[in-house]
């Protein structure tokens, strides 16, 4: 449980866009097409979306456990 909530505190620190996308896909568990509705997007800009979300996530994600593993 501890893991899961470092991972949604980091999702809370991207960037808005990023942050609103994984919230309303994963947070919310809607399909890409929901969010491409919601977010006024077309369905392949929602996945490009969620794709580069994910990306800064997990780069910012490995930062912190190395940063946290170091200290």
């Amino acid at each position: 449980q501890e893991e899961l909530d470092d991972l949604w505190r980091a999702v809370h620190r991207l960037p808005t866009g990023y942050e609103r996308v994984l919230v309303l896909r994963f947070g919310q568990g809607l399909t890409n097409q929901e969010v491409a509705r919601i977010l006024n997007r077309s369905e392949a800009a929602t996945k490009q979306l969620v794709y580069r979300a994910l990306q800064m996530l997990r780069s910012r994600y490995a930062e912190s456990e190395e940063a946290r593993n170091e200290g």
